[in-house]
């Protein structure tokens, strides 16, 4: 007798995003098979057929194509929980490309849908398409999603705060704020974590590492900018990429949701 088959993860998790924020789309279809006419428009798209009178530059024709083999299928569908949100996968004969919209429950006025983080993981050409396309028919204005210095420093915390190191190595890449000054990676294994986090006494775990680095090697680190994050619940860098891992990374996407509903807000309001 067979055992049932686990759970599939969902697809936010384990992949590398480049980020945006995506104001109210307008008149955006929330069914599967209302998504089923932009699948088929947007396969035009990448196939270059002709699209408001313009021939479109086809992507199977680029030196891309030697790796991913022939374009096959575009496919837009409903996420599951409990990221909700819509999916728009692209199919290639060797590898696949996804690209998430999603939802973070929040209100919105009738005739408009509220997907305020997009995460894609298509290549330049494509995301442009895509971003154009969903500019064009639903309403929006697509930007990028910067992430902040402040959220990487917090996003940190919290994780360290969760799991104790969690037993896991942790990367820090700092830049200098100042010229002259280069990028410095400090990594960490799972035990100087803990031993960090252990020492903290009601501060913060960056605080205590800073004060050791200072110590021995005379850096300063509160004089530098934390750009990149990588650890075992999640993988985070200032120009907007980032990665999330099942059982570290979902108070992460929720810290990320709120940046995207602050950016949100600000475009809205304009």
């Amino acid at each position: 007798m067979s055992s049932s088959p686990a759970a599939e993860l969902h697809p936010i998790f384990n992949t590398t995003w480049t980020t945006f924020t995506l104001p109210l789309l307008h008149n955006f279809p929330l069914t599967s098979a209302s998504l089923k006419p932009h699948s088929k428009r947007f396969l035009q798209l990448l196939r270059g057929l002709n699209t408001r009178g313009v021939l479109l530059p086809s992507v199977t024709a680029t030196t891309e194509a030697a790796r991913t083999g022939a374009l096959q299928s575009c496919i837009w569908d409903l996420l599951p929980a409990p990221y909700n949100g819509v999916s728009i996968t692209v199919n290639y004969e060797h590898t696949s490309y996804k690209t998430l919209l999603l939802s973070d429950g929040g209100k919105t006025k009738p005739g408009f849908t509220r997907f305020p983080l997009l995460l894609s993981r298509f290549p330049a050409q494509i995301r442009g398409m895509l971003l154009e396309y969903l500019e064009t028919n639903f309403d929006t204005l697509p930007l990028p999603l910067q992430l902040p210095e402040a959220l990487l420093r917090g996003c940190l915390e919290g994780y360290v705060a969760e799991t104790g190191g969690g037993g896991r190595e942790v990367a820090l890449i700092f830049g200098g704020k100042a010229e002259g000054l280069k990028r410095i990676t400090i990594t960490l294994s799972g035990e100087d974590v803990a031993g960090f986090w252990q020492r903290r006494e009601g501060g913060r775990f960056l605080d205590v590492l800073g004060g050791h680095l200072e110590e021995v090697m005379g850096l300063r680190i509160d004089e530098m900018e934390l750009q990149k994050v990588a650890s075992g619940g999640f993988v985070m860098a200032v120009e907007g990429k980032m990665k999330f891992f099942e059982g570290g990374g979902e108070a992460v996407i929720e810290a990320v949701f709120q940046e995207a509903a602050k950016s949100l807000l600000y475009l809205e309001s304009e």
